[in-house]
């Protein structure tokens, strides 16, 4: 049996949208996630899926640490708010596979 790394995250994208209704994920980013896993694959590296946390700076991508979810408006302070930068801890994660 042939690993396909793709498939792999693909397969994963499949359970998380079935099992949506427990809120696991707070930003979706399944098409980077797949573009990530082909330019893995590119570099002869073996991908695997992996969650990072919304309290992790990842670029272009809502960097809410879960305060959406507070209902307080003056507790809102990352309400928004995009990162422009991608941090050490999760750029080393994706140069890893």
């Amino acid at each position: 049996m042939t690993f396909i790394p793709t498939r792999c995250d693909e397969q994963a994208i499949e359970k998380a949208v079935k099992h949506r209704k427990l809120n696991c994920f707070v930003t979706e980013t399944f098409p980077l996630a797949l573009n990530q896993a082909v330019a893995a694959e590119k570099r002869s590296l073996k991908p695997f899926p992996v969650l990072i946390k919304d309290c992790f700076a990842v670029k272009h991508v809502p960097l809410t640490c879960s305060d959406m979810f507070i209902e307080n408006a003056l507790l809102k302070m990352l309400f928004n708010y995009i990162v422009l930068y991608t941090a050490t801890d999760v750029k080393r994660l994706v140069m890893a596979g």
